[in-house]
């Protein structure tokens, strides 16, 4: 440090140096003098916090759930006294194969390099995802009209099993418990319920052009509502392509 004030001083005051030296050629050789810029040396050991994104990073990759928004991944605390060797090349991750649900799953994390190692890190998923909820009461028996259903956000790691995002596949449906206002919908308080039995007569309802036609059939096959299913027509004997709206009556568009 003294030889560097001393420096300093010279070359602040270069019009004391001996005439044919200038200042910059007295700095480039003190420069020279001090050897080339030592190369960065990586560390001994592993970032946990990369080990950690790896796996978070992955997790997201895998989870393929076009109705989840706002996805994030939290991989669990690893332990502050872990020392694995630095990895010379990227880390790798992969799926262990474990994990409880989508929501928490144990991602591998491993180094392939010169010092391989590998490491299991839990990670837990969280997120939100539109969901079918009652728009009423419902009572055991009932069939499910759109109406009675709505969709709402909520978080995925609040959600029970067998939800389902898709009011349509639910309509028709019965009833099989009472149900709250604002409960989740899951196949647990439903069941299919056929409302055309195969053989039954049925009035065949043609619809087209503001012209309304009916006619009696025969269902040849058992059909739920909004089910599109083969019916015979007994005047003409032919067979169409009808869908089921209640209990006695299916529509054919003209």
């Amino acid at each position: 440090m003294i030889k560097i004030r001393k420096l300093t001083v010279t070359i602040m005051t270069f019009r004391t140096l001996p005439k044919g030296i200038s200042a910059v050629s007295l700095f480039a050789f003190c420069c020279l003098l001090a050897g080339p810029a030592r190369a960065e040396i990586p560390p001994e050991f592993e970032s946990l916090s990369n080990i950690r994104a790896t796996a978070e990073k992955f997790a997201l990759a895998q989870l393929k759930n076009p109705g989840f928004s706002n996805i994030t991944a939290q991989a669990a605390a690893l332990d502050s006294r872990l020392q694995l060797k630095h990895c010379n090349i990227p880390l790798e991750a992969f799926s262990s194969g474990a994990g409880s649900s989508i929501l928490r799953t144990t991602v591998g994390v491993r180094c392939q390099g010169e010092k391989p190692w590998t490491l299991y890190v839990p990670v837990s998923i969280d997120g939100q995802a539109e969901v079918v909820v009652s728009s009423r009461p419902l009572n055991r028996g009932e069939l499910l009209q759109g109406s009675d259903m709505r969709l709402q956000n909520m978080a995925i790691s609040k959600l029970p099993s067998k939800y389902s995002s898709e009011i349509n596949a639910l309509a028709g449906m019965e009833i099989t418990r009472a149900i709250n206002a604002g409960a989740v919908m899951t196949s647990n308080y439903l069941k299919v319920r056929h409302l055309v039995k195969q053989g039954q007569e049925v009035t065949i309802q043609a619809n087209g052009s503001g012209v309304q036609v009916q006619m009696g059939g025969k269902a040849m096959k058992s059909g739920s509502y909004g089910d599109l299913i083969p019916v015979r027509n007994a005047n003409s004997g032919l067979t169409v392509e009808a869908t089921v709206v209640s209990a006695k009556t299916v529509v054919v568009k003209l």
